[in-house]
C-alpha cells in the first residue's frame, strides 16, 4: 500500500544510503539521502525506520529533483561531505541485512 501511494503521489524515495562507510567509522560516515523526484516537497511527519530505530523527519522542504542528505555529522570531515540533517546518536544502519523504510505521516 505504501509504494502504491507513493507512486500515485510522486512522494519521496530513499535514493542512496550510506551503512558501512569506509573512510571513517559507522558513528560519524552513515548517511541517508531523501530524493524529490517531482513536485510533493513537504516532508513534515516522514519517519525513517532502520530496525527498531524510528527517526520522525523535521518539517522542511525539498525541492521538486532536489535531495536532502541526513548524516551522523554535520562536519565535512565525516568522509568529504556535509549533510543537511543531524542523525541522533544512537540511531543507526545495520551494516548487514538490514531494512531502511521511508514512510509518510498517515
Amino acid at each position: 500500500v505504501h509504494i502504491l501511494l507513493a507512486v500515485l503521489c510522486s512522494a519521496l524515495r530513499i535514493s542512496e544510503l550510506m551503512p558501512d562507510p569506509f573512510r571513517v567509522e559507522d558513528s560519524r560516515g552513515e548517511y541517508v539521502e531523501i530524493e524529490n523526484p517531482d513536485a510533493f516537497t513537504h516532508v513534515g511527519g516522514w519517519r525513517l525506520v532502520a530496525g527498531k530505530d524510528t527517526l520522525k523527519i523535521a518539517s522542511d522542504s525539498i525541492p521538486p529533483g532536489g535531495y536532502r542528505v541526513l548524516g551522523k555529522v554535520l562536519e565535512s570531515d565525516n568522509g568529504g561531505f556535509r549533510p543537511d540533517f543531524a542523525i541522533p546518536s544512537g540511531w543507526g544502519l545495520a551494516n548487514q541485512d538490514g531494512r531502511v523504510e521511508l514512510l509518510d505521516a498517515a
